[in-house]
């Protein structure tokens, strides 16, 4: 009775060890892949960034839109969210772009960064973000494809040479709401247009009826000339 038990206890133990075993090996490939389709990710995004730069043009505009998972197959997704940041030295800006894992996102101050793409960029970077209901200057742009009301999970990158001096910028909407892309490019044209003192640009669309009439703008703009 005593060696049945014992066998049978011992066959426990060799399940258990199996299972961990498998298990590591599992979550380790899981991770690996994630991290494989977060770089592929954000490599696109800057890809995207310099083939706009690039072209022989003087206005300029693309827009990406970011699936709700990545996942390979279709099948294993996850959540995550993108964060588009960058910094000027010498005569360039680096665009950065992050992939990061949305849960810890959420739930923690630091966000696991599961991949990151950085370009060399020959313009003055401008970023805005949404913010209860107004476009706004920013030190960078975050997208979540997963997000409330409806998902910020496209944005436009826009292109403009402005009295000799090339501007890209980085405008943030959702493939949910159509006429959110379309309105925060005009609402674009209308920051541009009051912060140089009235003066139209030739790439980026301004609305008269509701920028040059208006009588006040989104305080997030700061002063207006």
């Amino acid at each position: 009775m005593l060696s049945f038990i014992l066998s049978k206890f011992n066959l426990l133990i060799l399940a258990t060890g199996l299972f961990v075993i498998v298990s590591y090996f599992a979550f380790g490939f899981r991770g690996t892949v994630e991290s494989a389709l977060a770089f592929q990710q954000a490599s696109s995004i800057t890809a995207n960034a310099s083939m706009l730069l690039s072209a022989g043009t003087l206005c300029g505009a693309t827009d990406v839109q970011l699936p709700k998972t990545l996942s390979p197959y279709n099948v294993l997704g996850f959540s995550y969210k993108v964060k588009l940041r960058g910094f000027k030295y010498k005569e360039k800006s680096l665009l950065i772009a992050e992939i990061l894992q949305r849960n810890k996102y959420l739930n923690l101050g630091n966000p696991i960064v599961l991949a990151s793409s950085r370009r060399d960029i020959n313009a003055d970077i401008k970023f805005f973000s949404y913010e209860e209901g107004e476009l706004c200057p920013s030190d960078e742009t975050v997208l979540d494809p997963r997000g409330a009301p409806y998902p910020m999970d496209e944005f436009l990158f826009v292109k403009e040479i402005y009295k000799g001096h090339t501007y890209f910028y980085v405008v943030p909407c959702s493939s949910y709401h159509r006429k959110l892309c379309e309105a925060n490019l005009y609402r674009l044209g209308c920051y541009l247009y009051k912060k140089r003192g009235d003066v139209e640009s030739n790439c980026v669309p301004v609305d008269e009826d509701s920028c040059k009439t208006a009588s006040s703008f989104p305080s997030c703009w700061g002063a207006i000339p």
